[in-house]
């Protein structure tokens, strides 16, 4: 399977109870190889269709790495579209000490 993904995309992921959202917001090939994501707080009922936009405007709970072509593979998650990502640039760099916990940073 060929999975399609642009920078900004919102992926869908469903849980038991609700669904929620993550937004793609770069590559990253020097940590991990992977994609970083930003994972939003809020949850939706699984009845709900929320707006893309509306979604990324959203409080993010946590930034992190991960490979979306696996997870869409592996039917973890879908595509939802496209959206800028509100209150984070498009060349976000993650702040290291919040990644790397001990690193010296404060975190």
């Amino acid at each position: 399977m060929r999975v399609y993904k642009r920078i900004n995309d919102i992926f869908e992921v469903e849980l038991p109870d609700c669904k929620r959202y993550f937004q793609y917001l770069q590559s990253d090939a020097t940590w991990l190889g992977g994609n970083v994501i930003a994972i939003f707080e809020n949850k939706y009922d699984k009845s709900e269709s929320p707006d893309k936009n509306e979604i990324a405007k959203g409080p993010v709970e946590y930034y992190c790495h991960t490979n979306i072509n696996f997870g869409v593979e592996l039917g973890l998650w879908k595509n939802y579209g496209n959206a800028p990502p509100h209150g984070r640039p498009n060349d976000y760099q993650p702040p290291l000490p919040a990644l790397c916990p001990g690193s010296g940073g404060g975190g």
